[in-house]
C-alpha cells in the first residue's frame, strides 16, 4: 500500500471523530485495519477521540422486550427469541443472562422422554422436527433418544 499523504491524515483524524473506523476507510480508500494502525502509531486513540466506542452505540432495550424475555425465554430458543424482538441471538443471550433469566433446562421429564421416542419411532421425525416440536435442540434430542434407546 502506498505511503499515507498528510491530506489523508487530516482527513482521518476529522472523520474518526465522527464515524467509525470502518467508515472512515471507506471514505478515503483504506482498509480498517490500516486507519487503526496509523492512529495507533500517531499515539491517538479511538476511545479518547469519540467516547468510549468505536463502533455505533446498539439501541437500548425497549421495555417491551425485556418483558417479552422475562415472559418467554423458558419457552422458545434463541435464535427465536432474537427473531422476535428483532435482537441477535448473542445479545439475547447476554441481556438473560444479566436479568438472571437463565434458560437453561433441569433434565428432561418422563412425559418428554416418552414423546421422544414415540414421535422418533412412530412419525419418524428427523431432529430438527424432532426438536421443534419438543422445544429443544437438535442435539439434545439425539443424544437423548440415543441414550435412552442403546443398551449399556
Amino acid at each position: 500500500m502506498s505511503l499515507w499523504t498528510e491530506e489523508e491524515i487530516k482527513l482521518v483524524l476529522l472523520l474518526s471523530k465522527e464515524m467509525s473506523t470502518p467508515q472512515v476507510a471507506k471514505e478515503i480508500g483504506r482498509t480498517a485495519g490500516s486507519v487503526k494502525y496509523k492512529l495507533a502509531a500517531m499515539g491517538i486513540r479511538l476511545r479518547e477521540m469519540r467516547g468510549t466506542r468505536t463502533s455505533p452505540q446498539p439501541a437500548a432495550w425497549t421495555k417491551e422486550q425485556i418483558a417479552f424475555l422475562k415472559k418467554n425465554h423458558k419457552k422458545y430458543t434463541l435464535p427465536q427469541l432474537a427473531a422476535q424482538i428483532g435482537r441477535s441471538p448473542h445479545a439475547v443471550k447476554v441481556k438473560c443472562s444479566r436479568l438472571n433469566l437463565y434458560r437453561r433446562r433441569r433434565g428432561w421429564s418422563y412425559e418428554l422422554m416418552t414423546e421422544l421416542i414415540r414421535l422418533r419411532k412412530e412419525e419418524k421425525l428427523d431432529w430438527c422436527d424432532l426438536a421443534q416440536k419438543l422445544n429443544r435442540t437438535a442435539r439434545a434430542c439425539k443424544s437423548k433418544y440415543y441414550y435412552l434407546t442403546t443398551a449399556v
